[in-house]
């Protein structure tokens, strides 16, 4: 099942202490 959300994007940063996810919402 896919679920399209337009008014949240998660982007995913990945750096040398592990990862975070950060929300935008234009």
């Amino acid at each position: 099942m896919k679920t399209e959300n337009r008014q949240s994007v998660a982007y995913l940063e990945i750096n040398d202490d592990g990862y975070q996810l950060i929300y935008h919402n234009p």
